[in-house]
């Protein structure tokens, strides 16, 4: 052997290696190829999943809500359906919680679309209620669904004329009427979902007050639903302080005198004065 030849257990050596290699590369392009086949799956059965919950929503309204929901963009479903799947690629989410998310996503969506100052107001609102509901030591399957409902609990409202949601002047009888039928709205898209029905009965109660005067159901005290009366509060707080179409924002320091005046009427006293307390940390 000259001067520059390998030592024939360095060429085993290297060829064990090289042989090693091979082999890891191999495996590499065989998991590459399941995980892009397992991706394609998921996207397929993303669109499938939205294509039947879309039809739910087209058999639960009728008649003028149909209206509404034709002005849903098409073009905005296939990016929602593009983006849902992107991120499970990206993060390699588990099936399961991949439509759970993306449905949750795409109610959300058409909200949005509906009402641009939705999307903050749902943020702030979940902020708000999971901290009160931490405060007064809510179980971790309520917290749970309190991470919902602030952003669902007006799902109904997708069936609502755009005319009367965004009307900036006083609401006709007849417009009251049409409105205040979107917790029965909401209550059956939740109830039709599987991924949301845990907080169909919230969404339909969403309206009820403590003294029993609300709607529809007229529920009075401790027969309305704890998450419920904790998003009434934060809710009507955050809309007293950013204002609507139909309203001017007012002080903070108004808000909570009005949440202390509808105190036992509108709202479960106990927790105005747990927010009232909260909000006063806070600031």
């Amino acid at each position: 052997m000259g001067n520059y030849g390998v030592p024939a257990e360095d060429k085993d050596e290297i060829k064990e290696k090289l042989e090693n290699k091979k082999m890891h590369l191999e495996k590499y392009y065989k998991d590459l190829l399941m995980e892009k086949h397992e991706f394609e799956e998921d996207v397929n059965y993303l669109q499938y999943e939205y294509d039947k919950f879309k039809k739910r929503i087209k058999k639960i309204t009728t008649g003028e809500f149909k209206k509404s929901l034709k002005k849903i963009d098409e073009e905005n479903l296939k990016e929602v359906i593009k983006e849902a799947g992107n991120n499970m690629y990206k993060n390699k989410l588990l099936k399961r919680k991949s439509i759970y998310n993306f449905i949750i996503f795409s109610l959300e969506r058409i909200l949005w679309e509906k009402n641009k100052q939705i999307k903050g107001h749902t943020e702030r609102l979940k902020r708000f209620a999971v901290q009160l509901g931490r405060a007064i030591n809510l179980p971790q399957n309520k917290l749970d669904e309190l991470v919902l409902l602030p952003n669902l609990h007006d799902i109904g409202k997708i069936a609502i004329p755009d005319k009367i949601l965004m009307k900036k002047g006083k609401l006709t009888a007849k417009e009251w009427k049409i409105i205040k039928k979107h917790p029965e709205i909401g209550y059956k898209i939740a109830e039709s979902t599987p991924q949301i029905a845990s907080i169909a009965e919230d969404i339909l109660s969403h309206h009820e007050w403590w003294n029993g005067t609300g709607y529809p159901q007229g529920l009075m005290g401790e027969d309305i639903p704890i998450n419920v009366c904790i998003t009434s509060i934060v809710d009507a707080y955050d809309v007293m302080t950013f204002g609507r179409p139909y309203r001017e924002a007012i002080s903070e320091e108004e808000a909570i005198e009005e949440l202390g005046r509808c105190s036992g009427t509108q709202f479960n006293p106990m927790l105005v004065q747990k927010f009232v307390i909260l909000l006063k940390k806070l600031n």
